[in-house]
């Protein structure tokens, strides 16, 4: 009985110690990941399905090693459901450890030790034949010298025939380089051809930038001559005056001008009555020319009234010129020229120079004055108190308008990059007149007029986004100068900001033209990509030179913003396209569009902010479905901080059902429906909290919480 038992023990020591000796290479091998948010896809293919992310530290299971393009197949756990399932990552992220790799790396050196073995017995025999070969070359080396005696005689033979051959070679030769001497004579005779040609082009070239100098110069004494600040415009006062190419009656005519039309006054009324002006007609045309001053009305800059019982005319801008006369209070005068906080008025008969603070201009009621930050770093809030939000930090020695006044003036009510707020009263200076600075166009085109004021002349469109110096002012009309230009602008349609600019927040603009063009660069000379719709709304990403970067029918590109109206934010306008497919969709849940309508404007304000992974800070930083999970918080909605999870929550609608507010999920991604086939989302370490297509990869769920 003894005897079977000790059997029976040994059969289990034997075979505990062959487990034991198992190789290396049946264990698991496991993956290190090396860096956050790496994707596990469905496929050994980046365009795959995307089942999951890991991070940074998460251990996987290698179910198959790298393949040839660089792909490792992994067993991990889906943390949406606690399921293990296998997917595929790029070995750029993994860190391999175990298993068979170790084992073949041993491997791999026993067999270069025994490589190498092999190497030095064979280079032993290698070098035993090397002497056997070597007892063999010296015979044939005393065969070689008999032959070689036997050579020396046919080469002294061969040396006569080569003497013949180098002869003729060098009569080649020489032929050969009177060849080359006459085709470098030739290529000498071209090059010199050909500067002379440069030459030339050259001193035209020179001729035409001395005319285009000569032209600027002329035209910018011609505008002094005017005036040190503005352009003037001329009304004509007779029917068919013509413009004549010199500035005499015997001149050719360039065109005829109607009754009415308006003229920019180049240069003043010379000995003989003539003025230099420059003329569009009615198809855009430009004549540049002469007229008769006798047919031509110098236009005023600007109108006001008497603020003051008496308001003085004097002869010059000085508080000690003379008296020329007085104008009753609320009598108009026409304002012709500003200088150093003075007006030059016409009243009646009378003409001269007025105190700016006697005039009340009709711009005056948007504008109660100007002021100049005297402090480094001023707040701008966007209400009247110092616990309000801080829309901005501006600079010392920016110039602001004030718009209005709030508690007891201790606030002015400004406009800085775009944003409109307020700033303390105690840290900006009062001005007594607008003391230069800069302004940007905030409007899509806005244009530059001869006067302070719509009615008067335009002298040039200029672009939105361009930032202008400022000269001065009549009431909220900016004094600037734009090309040739100086003219005015509304303030409305401007804001103060520095010599940089800023750049505007990205939110939407509707096509108004027929049919734009998307072109592939900020200029109408680059290529037409496609063509957009009027009524098209479309998400602005950027602006360069007046043009507003977009993408349609996923093409990025540019479009003129001249023909794309921006007047209404993002949200406004996602929402009203939306009101508008659902009421021609036959629609009657008002309480799902106000509620989508509410939660995408919400959203809408933390554009720009970081994406951050695990993240649920919408100013700080959040990752996808942290930033839908605080944006639905602050509604009261409580939503799990997985985008999986979410796709279980709310109501389940259809895409084609899909509106603003609504919550779109992915394969590893979510984001709220923006309209317009945008989505707002936290897209991405790169982009953070941006817009993109709502169709840029497959759509799983679509959920409502309204």
């Amino acid at each position: 009985m003894l005897r079977p038992m000790k059997r029976m023990a040994a059969l289990v020591l034997t075979f505990a110690l062959a487990l034991s000796m198992v190789p290396a290479s049946l264990a698991a091998q496991t993956a290190k990941v090396k860096e956050d948010c790496v994707r596990v896809h469905a496929k050994a293919d980046i365009d795959s399905e995307c089942y999951d992310q890991v991070n940074k530290g998460d251990v996987l299971e290698v179910v198959k090693g790298k393949d040839e393009n660089g792909w490792v197949k992994v067993r991990f756990t889906y943390t949406e459901t606690g399921t293990t399932m296998t997917g595929y990552v790029s070995a750029d992220f993994l860190s391999i450890k175990g298993g068979s790799d170790e084992q073949s790396e041993k491997k791999e050196k026993k067999s270069e030790e025994k490589k190498t073995e092999k190497k030095a017995d064979s280079s032993e025999k290698k070098e035993e034949k090397a002497e056997q070969k070597a007892d063999s070359s010296e015979k044939k080396e005393e065969k070689a010298e008999q032959k070689a005696d036997s050579s020396e005689k046919k080469e002294e033979k061969a040396d006569s025939s080569e003497k013949k051959e180098e002869k003729a070679e060098q009569k080649a030769d020489s032929s050969e380089k009177q060849e080359e001497k006459t085709e470098q004579k030739a290529d000498s005779s071209e090059k010199q051809e050909e500067k002379t040609e440069q030459k030339a082009d050259s001193s035209e070239k020179k001729e035409e930038k001395t005319e285009q100098k000569a032209d600027s110069s002329e035209e910018e004494e011609e505008t002094a001559a005017i005036s040190s600040n503005v352009s003037y415009t001329a009304t004509v006062s007779d029917e068919g005056v013509r413009i004549r190419k010199e500035p005499n009656k015997k001149s050719d005519i360039l065109t005829s001008v109607p009754e009415g039309d308006i003229v920019i006054v180049r240069s003043k009324e010379d000995e003989s009555g003539w003025m230099k002006v420059l003329y569009y007609d009615a198809e855009g045309k430009k004549f540049k020319g002469y007229m008769s001053g006798e047919y031509l009305d110098i236009n005023s800059i600007g109108s006001g009234t008497a603020a003051v019982p008496n308001a003085i005319i004097r002869e010059s801008p000085e508080d000690t010129a003379p008296i020329a006369g007085v104008v009753p209070k609320d009598k108009s005068v026409d304002i012709y020229a500003s200088k150093d906080n003075w007006y030059k008025v016409e009243y009646m008969d009378l003409s001269g120079w007025v105190k700016a603070e006697c005039i009340a201009t009709k711009s005056d009621s948007d504008c109660k004055g100007y002021c100049k930050v005297a402090t480094d770093d001023l707040n701008l809030r966007a209400k009247p108190n110092k616990k309000s939000d801080k829309l901005e930090t501006i600079p010392k020695g920016v110039v602001l308008q004030i718009t209005d006044k709030a508690k007891k003036d201790r606030w002015y009510a400004v406009t800085y990059n775009g944003h409109s707020g307020y700033v303390r009263s105690k840290y900006v200076k009062d001005l007594e007149e607008c003391d230069g600075g800069y302004v940007q166009v905030t409007a899509s085109s806005l244009s530059l007029r001869s006067g302070a004021g719509s009615g008067y002349a335009r002298l040039a469109t200029i672009p939105m986004g361009k930032v202008l110096p400022v000269s001065g002012a009549v009431g909220s009309w900016y004094e600037v100068k734009y090309g040739k230009f100086t003219g005015y602008v509304s303030g409305a349609f401007v804001s103060a900001t520095t010599k940089d600019g800023f750049s505007a927040a990205p939110d939407y603009a509707e096509i108004t033209a027929d049919a734009l063009t998307l072109r592939a660069e900020a200029s109408t000379d680059s290529e037409a990509l496609d063509s957009i719709p009027q009524g098209t709304v479309l998400a602005i990403q950027g602006l360069q030179n007046g043009w507003y970067q977009v993408t349609y029918n996923g093409t990025t590109g540019y479009v003129d913003a001249g023909y794309a109206e921006r007047g209404t934010s993002a949200t406004e306008a996602a929402s009203e396209q939306a009101a508008e497919a659902m009421a021609s969709g036959g629609e009657a849940s008002s309480q799902g569009s106000g509620n989508g309508g509410s939660i995408l404007s919400y959203a809408s304000q933390f554009v720009g902010n970081p994406y951050v992974w695990g993240g649920t800070s919408l100013t700080g930083g959040a990752d996808c479905s942290g930033f839908v999970k605080s944006v639905l918080a602050h509604f009261g909605i409580s939503v799990p901080h997985s985008s999986g999870a979410i796709r279980g929550c709310g109501q389940s609608v259809s895409v084609s059902d899909m509106r603003p507010g609504d919550v779109v999920c992915y394969s590893g991604h979510v984001g709220i429906y923006a309209g317009n086939g945008q989505l707002l989302s936290a897209l991405g370490k790169k982009y953070g909290i941006t817009y993109n297509s709502v169709h840029y990869k497959k759509i799983l769920s679509v959920r409502r919480f309204s």
